[in-house]
């Protein structure tokens, strides 16, 4: 009896987190405001997936979606109901137009962009003509439709608090995507933004960090806040002011040329080939470790000189216009104020003066240099190449 008894408590505990360790579902309304004024109370919900099904470090996050379901309401009454499978796309905005319903989603990873077919822009988009959901064109949604109106990141804990709250209002989702590449909905060409970094043909697709990803296709300034709690701004393709403050974030310019401003400590600068010219700002004394991290750029490829103003240039490669400005650098005294502790390459180089082939440290780098009153330094003709495996020297 006492093993029945025990049975059958453990059977109503489990039964209680139905939705927690696995199974059920999850719904809750969000508000999307049209264009002259009209409200739509959109209703969502999520079948759920099992919490044990994941990486053991997300063990203790929400359990994940694994279908979508949005109900769109039309101006006589009727409500019309769109089912997506999480695995292939997540669901980001809805569009009403007289008594046409429209849903855009976002394919889930590159491997569903492929199998979705591959659409530039890189949306699906499903049309209802007042019988069924049909598959449809970026072109047929109206025009004023250009950003998210859904909310996207759905899944975690912040997500599930305003769920509590009743409706979220179209404020909060706006809120809550600004850190969100899905959030700007582009419609011609391939200057749109690819989900997951995914740019090319099949084989050929090229794959994006997400700074690359931001610098490239997006317009303007992304920030969001990752999981240990640290800032991620990152500029657009056009020119930029972007900044962060305090310690361990991380800041990119992205294309064109740039303002970028990382005070505090420990922080982490993004530059890729190709980024154009970025004025950088760090603290005014001592080193702040920072991390310059470069991708698409090897060691041989670096440049170093002094502006009129006696600034250190790093230019990366051929093309004088890829280059990094440090306004903190003092001519007179290297080690002084350090712009960044060590330079991060993307791929493992040569022994690079005593690093490990990934890094290279600002002390090694200045140490390898001849003195700054150089006549080489003022020609911007300073620059690196290995020698042999065990060092590196100036080259001619």
């Amino acid at each position: 009896m006492k093993l029945i008894a025990f049975i059958a408590v453990l059977v109503s505990g489990l039964t209680g987190c139905a939705g927690v360790v696995g199974g059920g579902s999850r719904s809750w309304k969000e508000q999307v405001i049209l264009p002259d004024g009209r409200e739509l109370i959109v209703e969502r919900s999520h079948t759920l997936g099992n919490r044990f099904d994941r990486e053991l470090s997300a063990i203790n996050s929400p359990p994940g979606a694994t279908a979508y379901v949005v109900t769109v309401p039309l101006p006589d009454g009727r409500k019309v109901r769109w089912e997506g499978e999480h695995k292939e796309m997540i669901p980001i905005a809805v569009a009403v137009e007289g008594s046409t319903a429209y849903v855009l989603a976002s394919p889930f990873n590159c491997r569903s962009y492929s199998k979705l077919g591959r659409p530039v822009p890189l949306f699906i988009v499903f049309k209802h003509d007042g019988r069924q959901w049909m598959r449809t064109t970026i072109d047929e949604v109206p025009q004023w439709l250009v950003e998210a109106n859904l909310l996207i990141a759905t899944d975690s804990q912040r997500a599930i608090n305003e769920f509590d709250k009743g409706i979220v209002t179209a404020k909060t989702v706006k809120r809550m995507n600004e850190a969100m590449i899905e959030r700007q909905i582009y419609r011609k060409g391939v200057n749109n933004y690819l989900w997951g970094g995914c740019l090319g043909v099949q084989s050929q697709a090229r794959n994006y960090s997400y700074t690359q990803f931001i610098g490239e296709f997006g317009d303007g300034i992304y920030r969001g806040t990752d999981a240990d709690g640290h800032e991620h701004a990152s500029g657009g393709r056009g020119s930029d002011d972007v900044g962060v403050s305090g310690g361990g974030n991380h800041v990119s310019g992205g294309k064109g040329n740039d303002t970028v401003r990382a005070f505090g400590l420990n922080n982490t600068i993004h530059y890729s080939a190709g980024d154009g010219t970025d004025t950088v700002w760090t603290n005014v004394s001592g080193n702040p470790g920072n991390v310059l991290r470069l991708s698409g750029i090897d060691a041989s490829q670096l440049r170093l000189g002094l502006d009129a103003s006696r600034y250190l240039v790093v230019t990366a490669g051929e093309n004088a216009d890829d280059r990094m400005v440090f306004q903190r650098f003092d001519a007179s005294s290297v080690a002084g104020i350090k712009a960044f502790d060590h330079i991060e390459f993307d791929a493992p180089q040569e022994t690079p003066l005593g690093g490990d082939g990934s890094t290279l440290s600002y002390d090694d780098l200045m140490a390898s240099m001849p003195s700054v009153k150089s006549r080489r330094w003022q020609d911007g003709d300073m620059s690196i190449a290995v020698a042999n495996e065990s060092g590196w020297r100036v080259a001619a």
